[in-house]
Formats: structure tokens, sequence, C-alpha cells
């Protein structure tokens, strides 16, 4: 199962305690549903607990349940939409349903909460954190798109806004907005997935740019050896070797027999500070750049 499936599995174990509550989380499905019409709400899924949550949300509001047909990889519900439901949500069957929000059907907060969940569950999708953070949800309905987006700066969960393939998208990418969504919509497991995701982004990228930062300056370190042995080297090879004081000699011996030793790693086995060590080795490369 993929991590957004996940999440609306959760989505769907959450409890709905008021009527009013399961009428607005039906209701934000049925908006992002395959079809709206005075005789018919359709919805298409592949997720299996959906189906299962549109009945329960039917049951316990109106005291029906859905219609099931199936498809190849989906599921289409198909929702007879009867006098009783098209009031609850002040529609008049007479007339082309509007797919636009009332906010009379989702007054208290509790409400506002189950309309996004059933918007998320209907037209909602959520990347894998491992790999990106992105949530999304897509509706064909511009107005729709712009009153959800409304709604959901009300609930201080401002999205970003853009259109794919004559669609209207409200994402986000910001992983706190992320979590704050699937928490208020029911799904606090998968919250802790993200924020686990986020630590473990973190401790890698902390680790890599220590590995990346100690191999710098090994790189560092050996190429300024480099230089000092080369310069130690024309100076044993020339006149001025034999002239230089024991702890320079000292110094340019182990410089030469431990190529690879940082700076404080040589003082240690000259048995001098490091400022002393990092001296002589200034001088003998002033030195051997001479000779």
């Amino acid at each position: 199962m993929s991590f957004s499936s996940d999440c609306k599995t959760e989505m769907c174990k959450t409890p709905v305690r008021r009527e009013c509550c399961a009428r607005a989380e039906l209701y934000g499905c049925f908006l992002l549903g395959l079809r709206f019409t005075p005789d018919e709400v359709a919805l298409i899924t592949g997720h299996e607990s959906f189906p299962a949550r549109v009945r329960g949300l039917l049951e316990f509001a109106f005291g029906r349940g859905p219609e099931l047909r199936g498809q190849v990889g989906k599921i289409l519900i198909s929702v007879p939409y009867p006098s009783e439901l098209a009031a609850a949500f002040g529609h008049d069957k007479s007339l082309r349903i509007s797919v636009q929000l009332n906010r009379a059907v989702i007054e208290d907060e509790c409400c506002q909460i189950s309309f996004i969940r059933g918007v998320f569950l209907a037209g909602g999708f959520v990347s894998n954190p491992a790999k990106k953070y992105h949530l999304e949800i897509i509706t064909p309905h511009v107005t729709l798109s712009r009153q959800i987006d409304t709604l959901l700066r009300e609930m201080e969960l401002p999205p970003k806004t853009t259109s794919r393939s004559g669609h209207q998208v409200l994402y986000y990418k910001d992983s706190g907005y992320i979590e704050d969504f699937l928490t208020l919509c029911g799904a606090p497991v998968c919250t802790m997935a993200i924020m686990e995701a986020k630590v473990e982004k973190d401790v890698r990228n902390n680790i890599n740019r220590i590995v990346n930062c100690e191999t710098a300056n090994l790189g560092k370190t050996l190429d300024t050896s480099a230089a000092q042995c080369g310069a130690i080297r024309r100076l044993k090879a020339s006149q001025k070797w034999d002239g230089l004081p024991e702890p320079l000699r000292q110094t340019a011996r182990l410089r030469l027999e431990y190529p690879e030793d940082t700076l404080s790693e040589l003082a240690e086995r000259a048995g001098v500070g490091k400022s002393g060590v990092n001296h002589r080795l200034r001088k003998l490369m002033e030195m051997g750049d001479q000779a």
C-alpha cells in the first residue's frame, strides 16, 4: 500500500459522533466525486476502505447505503440522490446541481474538519515522505477550488494553488502544513511517520555534511603534506640540509615518514606544540622553495 492509501485508511477509521459531521464529510466526498447530478452522486476510488466509509456515513446520517459497482482496479460508488439528501445540502432537485460549497452545511468547526477530511478522501493525495513532501487536492471546478482554498486559510492551513490538465490543484510542500493537515483530518499515526522521516533525513544530511567536511579536510591535509614533502626532498638534495638545525630536521623526517598525519598528530609525535610544528614546516617550505 502507498503512504497516501495508509493516510486514507487511518482517516476512514476516525469516529464520527454527530450527524452534522457525517453530513459534512459526505458533502466533501460528493463535491469532489466523479459525478453530481439531481439523481445520483458517483464516486470512484481505488481505496478499499472508502466505500465502507461512505456507507457508514450514509447510514449514520440518513439511514441508507450506497450502491457499489465494480470496475477494473477501481470501485464506482453510486449513491441515489433523493430529496432528503438534496435538502440536507441545500440543493433544489428541480435545478441543475451547482458544484459549489454551501457554507451553511459546515457552520461548526467540527463540521469544517469533517468536510476537509471528505474532500481529501475523494480528491486528495500525499506522497511518501521518505521521497518528498507533497500533499494535494484536485478538482475540475474552479469556483469550488477557490472556496476550499478560502476555508483552508481560515483554518490556518493556507495552500498553494496551480492548475494541471484542466484541473485545479491545492497543494502543500511544507512538511509542517502537511503534518497539521493530516492530524486535523484524523491521521496522527501517518503524521508521526512524516516526523520520523524528517528526523532520518536530518540525521542523514548531517552525516553527509560531516563526511564531506572531513573528506575535504583530509584532501586539504594531503595536498599540504605533499607540498611539504616535496620541499623537504628538495632540501635534502641540496647543500642546505646539513646546515639545518636539529628541530627542523626532526620535523622534516617525521613529515616524510608520516605524510598522512594532521598537524596535531605530527606535533604529538614531535613532542612539541601544534604551533611549533606549524612554524617549522613553514620554514622548511620557504627553504625548500629556495633550494
